[in-house]
């Protein structure tokens, strides 16, 4: 799994979203990832958000978010999901049909 800065797993992710616009499917996760410190390293500990996206076959991309970084990543990763959300197809509803209520005579 290739690990990009943030920007340039942005534009890798668009490049992933338009090769699967018409057959397949993006899978995307975002997983909390605290790095300890080691032995003999003082420090703070480190939080961040690991985001991972694979077409399932053979591209897997992955970016580590720092907390600060979060809100406009977010904002930059929501614009390219909108972008990429026209090629969904919508769920056909099944119609139900009513029972016919019994008639008074």
């Amino acid at each position: 799994m290739v690990r990009y800065e943030n920007d340039q797993f942005l534009t890798e992710l668009t490049k992933l979203y338009a090769a699967c616009s018409t057959t397949g499917t993006v899978f995307i996760s975002l997983k909390r990832y605290v790095q300890t410190p080691k032995k003999g390293q003082a420090g703070e500990e480190q939080r961040y958000c690991l985001v991972r996206a694979t077409n399932g076959k053979k591209i897997k991309i992955s970016t580590m978010v720092t907390h600060e970084g979060m809100t406009a990543f977010q904002g930059q990763y929501s614009n390219i999901i909108k972008t990429h959300m026209s090629n969904l197809k919508r769920k056909e509803k099944k119609k139900v049909k009513k029972p016919l209520a019994a008639k008074s005579e």
